[in-house]
């Protein structure tokens, strides 16, 4: 674990095994703030996605309570619900959201999500939003989604496990991390109340390790019985295919070397977590981290994601899975650095041209062609540059959650933009300056003007 930390500069992280209705091993490892004070067992850190099988365990509890039926539609309960296609939203069940079966996009970012987030109301407020958004497949097909998603903290001796940023903040919470090229920086989480069924959950390695126990002990823990065993069943029951396994509510269920694993990660902002089931030899291992390295995620590195899969590996006698380097983040950083290094060059060098055309008059271009080529173009290619990075940047998703996850390449295309906005309009001006000056040469000794452009 130490030389992972620093082999994927992650700044900390906690671990939890339970083997059975025993904790075998909880430890922290690394820095939970910028003071360098030692993460810990106890101290709670988002854990983003994991919070998905917490909502399926409340929905199943009050399932048995005869409170809610899997199988009837969410209007029944929430008669305002509904997407654009107003007929197909009818045949929308928990069933299906549980499922990732409901059609609904990935993501729904509301153009005021980051004030929704500060809104005691805000759940509602974005589900409401939903009047107007279009499902991306039929219902019952599987596409996952952030979308669709207690009585579980006590009765499972949660203490340092909470809903809200808030509350979190109070007990010793880790600090969040996010990357600047590649080295990780103490960020500030948003708060996040669109989301809580989803990803809004906090908790400790501690914590969890009681939630896997429940899990592996067939809905039970020290005494207190939280679902059924046929509830715990049918959350763990593969509902629907995935290229990797299959899907059970809040689970991927996945088959590794004939052994069977229940797994999730959890991303969330700038912390990272994964927890792991193996039924079959009762083993049951989490790891929250407090930094997410955004930049290698899109580029398809999950080296970060793959810590539990390595500790259930040991557990489990197998081999270690072998982590194939890879260069796309660094690839993705070139890019970027080559992209910054061809426009600051280009305004260099064009501004030494401008400067020789200012001092030798003779040699500024003529013509109308000419004009086009050193003015018209130029100014086109900053705009063009300008408009991609301050309008379709912020266009592709919520800038303040890009700031917040690759604060980097966020603000360095910004930065870009703004520089193409500024030079292009001060380039036009100087360009026009000089053109449209007239030359003054000689004739019999009086001076003649010449129209540079005519």
């Amino acid at each position: 674990m130490e030389a992972l930390l620093r082999e994927q500069r992650i700044p900390g992280l906690a671990l939890g095994i339970v083997h059975g209705d025993e904790i075998i091993y909880l430890k922290g490892f690394g820095s939970a703030s910028p003071a360098a004070k030692p993460v810990t067992a106890h101290m709670p850190l988002s854990i983003g996605s994991l919070t998905k099988s917490f909502t399926a365990v409340a929905i199943m509890q009050l399932v048995e309570a005869g409170q809610l039926e899997l199988d009837l539609p969410v209007q029944r309960y929430l008669p305002w619900f509904h997407t654009a296609d107003q007929a197909a939203s009818t045949g929308i069940t928990l069933h299906h959201l549980l499922n990732h079966l409901n059609g609904l996009p990935r993501d729904f970012e509301a153009a005021e999500a980051e004030s929704l987030d500060q809104d005691a109301n805000g759940l509602e407020t974005r589900l409401r939003g939903l009047s107007t958004v279009e499902l991306e497949q039929p219902i019952g097909t599987y596409g996952y989604s952030n979308i669709g998603c207690q009585q579980i903290f006590v009765p499972l001796a949660m203490q340092q496990s909470f809903a809200t940023l808030s509350e979190a903040a109070q007990h010793d919470m880790a600090a969040d991390h996010h990357y600047w090229f590649g080295m990780p920086i103490a960020a500030r989480l948003p708060a996040y109340r669109t989301g809580p069924g989803n990803g809004g959950l906090f908790s400790s390695a501690e914590d969890m390790a009681h939630y896997l126990m429940m899990h592996l002990n067939q809905g039970a823990f020290q005494g207190a019985t939280l679902l059924s065993p046929s509830s715990i069943a049918e959350l763990h029951r593969p509902a629907v295919p995935r290229p990797d396994g299959a899907y059970a509510m809040g689970w991927n269920v996945q088959t590794i070397d004939g052994v069977t694993r229940l797994v999730h990660s959890g991303q969330t902002y700038n912390y990272m977590a994964k927890m792991i089931l193996v039924p079959d030899s009762q083993w049951g291992i989490v790891v929250l981290q407090n930094a997410q390295y955004t930049a290698k995620l899109l580029t398809g590195d999950y080296s970060q994601d793959t810590i539990a899969d390595g500790v259930a590996s040991i557990l489990s006698g197998e081999q270690l899975p072998s982590r194939p380097a890879n260069f796309f983040p660094l690839l993705a950083y070139g890019i970027l650095f080559l992209l910054i290094s061809v426009q600051l060059t280009a305004i260099v060098r064009s501004s030494m041209m401008l400067r020789r055309w200012q001092k030798l008059p003779e040699q500024r271009p003529l013509g109308k062609l000419k004009l086009v080529w050193h003015a018209a173009l130029p100014l086109s290619l900053n705009l063009g540059w300008a408009i991609l990075a301050l309008i379709g940047l912020p266009a592709t998703n919520n800038l303040t959650k890009l700031a917040d996850q690759a604060p980097d390449f966020t603000y360095t295309l910004l930065a870009s933009g703004m520089i193409a906005l500024s030079w292009g309009i001060i380039r036009t001006i100087w360009v026009s300056r000089i053109l449209y000056r007239p030359n003054v040469a000689h004739n019999d000794g009086l001076p003649v003007a010449l129209d540079t452009v005519n």
